[in-house]
């Protein structure tokens, strides 16, 4: 199986075109795999006529709190300009916090969540506006603190996201 999988990205890309298409982009995302917000770098690393392999990085953060997001994403892209997007990653989350009722303490965590997305992509194969909605399901994989309790009916949740940005080509 996983030589029929090797061969059949070989194939993809010894089809890609000879074009040169704008294959990184910057973007702000909104309740994505990041948190709140969102900062992300994506690069297409696979380029064939109907399919398309991406990778993405980014920094989120949460206004006037200590939580800060590092989402690391793999997307496969099917179609040409409106594509079918499904995604697959991980995101590390620092400084939820939970407090007692009262509000008498609070304690920092720190969680990996596996992170999926299904969506829509609108990406010209030129320099120009890039957007993007999915839903996007999280599992709590690992979570690290002393003393956190964490809730069970949060190791999985959705979210539905939208980012915006701009693509590219990076000079040679």
């Amino acid at each position: 199986m996983k030589r029929i999988f090797i061969l059949f990205i070989i194939s993809l890309v010894a089809k890609s075109s000879g074009a040169q298409i704008a294959k990184n982009t910057v973007y702000l995302e909104f309740l994505g795999n990041g948190g709140l917000y969102s900062i992300n770098f994506d690069r297409i690393l696979v380029d064939a006529e109907k399919f398309k392999i991406s990778s993405s990085i980014g920094y989120g953060s949460y206004p006037n709190e200590n939580i800060e997001g590092i989402p690391f994403e793999v997307n496969f892209l099917f179609g040409h300009k409106h594509y079918f997007e499904l995604g697959t990653g991980i995101s590390y989350i620092k400084g939820l916090t939970q407090v007692e009722p009262d509000h008498s303490y609070g304690v920092i965590s720190s969680t990996i969540y596996n992170t999926y997305r299904i969506g829509y992509r609108y990406q010209k194969d030129v320099k120009g506006f890039f957007f993007k909605v999915a839903v996007i399901p999280f599992v709590r994989v690992y979570e690290y603190e002393e003393f956190f309790k964490s809730d069970p009916d949060k190791a999985f949740f959705l979210s539905l996201g939208a980012a915006v940005g701009y693509s590219f080509n990076l000079r040679k």
